[in-house]
């Protein structure tokens, strides 16, 4: 379940791609620094905001929700403010979105793992000259000839 910053942080950032995509549709005609600095500033923005979503969810969960968030943004802004239109079919694949993201974030979070335990190998006999007693490999051993 996510926490209500990493929710606002998980929105702001489809915000900030779905705000990417609509500079790339209506910025069509302008000038190329214009449009790459309008694109790169929404998705620096919205990076810095999913990078801050992923201090408190796990990857999975938050990438599948800001690209969900952003799909479903795009489709809002694009059915408004630039009148397109959708079939029955869209709408039923928005829905199965919106039942996406209700599971993924009604889901119990994980507990986290149990830090590992390095253990160091065990030591095995050694002669007075420190080479082991046992048979080495051959990269190791000397060969005479």
């Amino acid at each position: 379940m996510f926490t209500y910053t990493a929710g606002l942080q998980i929105f702001a950032a489809g915000i900030c791609f779905m705000m990417s995509n609509l500079a790339m549709k209506q910025l069509d005609g302008m000038p190329w620094y214009i449009l790459y600095g309008a694109v790169a500033v929404a998705i620096m923005a919205g990076a810095w905001f999913e990078v801050q979503a992923l201090r408190e969810v796990q990857l999975g969960h938050a990438v599948a929700t800001i690209l969900s968030a952003e799909i479903i943004l795009s489709i809002a802004v694009a059915a408004y403010f630039l009148h397109e239109h959708y079939t029955l079919r869209d709408v039923s694949g928005i829905a199965l979105i919106l039942a996406g993201i209700a599971v993924l974030g009604l889901s119990k979070p994980q507990t986290p793992p149990s830090l590992i335990k390095v253990v160091e190998p065990a030591v095995t006999g050694t002669s007075s000259d420190g080479t082991p007693d046992g048979p080495t490999s051959i990269a190791r051993r000397k060969i005479d000839l």
